[in-house]
């Protein structure tokens, strides 16, 4: 995904690390390792370790990753070393994040079971909550511009 400062990509997929590429120099950097402090393990063959569902908030100073058990960390990117500095977790596996476009730090995140959770990532803590109507096996997650609706569905 494309960080939304515009001048780098975040390279991530089924492993506990990633690749930043820089689209001024055109270099590729892998992390020397993955995130520190995650339920991430070393063990590639486990279920739920890769980085592949993350979002950048609309700063992007922020990285939320999808991690085991629901839990989602709260990476600070502004360092770019990939420290986690909170999480907050959910009651089934994490399928998608969105972010809020609106400034108010709001995490979306869809859970396996259709459920949708809205964090206040500030308070570290869930706000709103409900189950999507007819959302069985929802994967994906996308809201507008302006914050007025979230949509689900299917790969």
């Amino acid at each position: 995904m494309f960080h939304p400062g515009g001048s780098s990509i975040l390279l991530t997929g089924p492993r506990p690390f990633y690749y930043t590429y820089d689209l001024m120099s055109g270099t590729a950097v892998r992390s020397p390792r993955g995130l520190w402090g995650t339920t991430f393990t070393k063990n590639n063959g486990a279920k739920g370790i890769g980085m592949e569902t993350c979002a950048f908030d609309p700063s992007g100073e922020v990285l939320a990753v999808a991690g085991r058990g629901g839990v989602i960390h709260l990476v600070d990117w502004r360092a770019g070393a990939g420290q986690v500095v909170g999480s907050v977790k959910m009651n089934a596996a994490v399928k998608s994040l969105s972010w809020a476009h609106d400034g108010s730090g709001q995490l979306m995140s869809l859970a396996e079971d259709s459920e949708v959770y809205v964090w206040d990532v500030g308070e570290r803590r869930c706000i709103k909550r409900w189950k999507d109507d007819g959302g069985f096996g929802s994967r994906l997650m996308a809201g507008d511009s302006t914050g007025r609706y979230l949509a689900t569905g299917y790969e």
